[in-house]
């Protein structure tokens, strides 16, 4: 009896899909390697098939870094360190239109993949406002700290009151938070005492930071 003939065959109808893995935003830094994983193999796919916008203006991607990453056939990285350097609102995106991306089917890429982010370069400010007359008869009352932009990282050890050249505790006061850019300290209580007072607020060993990681810029003092 002749064997019978089998031609087994798959049909394949699902289009692959790309991802394009997000970024910190806001960053104060350059954007480096990016990936881009497929949810299959797929040929046809290479730089001309991104683009990359910078407050809506097209950024050139001539001579990035692109490539399937070694480790994996689904993976590609692009390397955005030599087109990020500038302050802005970025977009990266794959187009799935015109590009000839398919998968081992033959099937297109099913939608465009984008990501987006801002870089901010500018580091916050602070000014310092202190309602008081020198010399002085009564306590110095409530200090104002406002900030260029919200910030994170302000506690009382940013802080420093000296009397007659010797540190004087803040550790019983409460800064208050009025709002993401505004703080308050009440300095009754620590300077009812006589003397020559400097109060100085420490910006360079503090950690504060707004929400692009930018570090505060200079301190203030009265």
């Amino acid at each position: 009896m002749a064997a019978d003939l089998i031609a087994p065959f798959n049909i394949d109808l699902i289009k692959p899909v790309a991802n394009i893995a997000t970024v910190q935003s806001p960053r104060s830094t350059v954007v480096g390697l990016v990936t881009i994983p497929f949810s299959e193999r797929i040929t046809g796919v290479d730089l001309a098939d991104f683009t990359l916008t910078l407050n809506g203006v097209l950024v050139p991607l001539t001579g990035v870094p692109f490539g399937r990453r070694v480790d994996s056939s689904t993976f590609f990285e692009m390397d955005l360190t030599s087109v990020t350097k500038l302050a802005g609102s970025y977009v990266l995106t794959l187009s799935a239109t015109t590009s000839g991306i398919i998968d081992q089917a033959g099937n297109g890429l099913a939608s465009n993949a984008t990501i987006s982010w801002v870089t901010d370069l500018i580091a916050p400010t602070v000014s310092m406002t202190l309602a008081t007359v020198s010399p002085r008869n009564t306590a110095v009352g409530v200090i104002t700290l406002d900030f260029s932009k919200p910030v994170t990282g302000l506690d009382l050890s940013d802080f420093t009151l000296v009397r007659n050249g010797s540190t004087v505790s803040l550790s019983s006061l409460t800064l208050t938070t009025v709002s993401t850019t505004r703080y308050t300290l009440n300095l009754s209580t620590v300077t009812a005492t006589p003397g020559d007072y400097v109060f100085i607020f420490n910006a360079a060993p503090s950690g504060i930071i707004d929400a692009a990681a930018n570090r505060l810029a200079v301190g203030a003092q009265r």
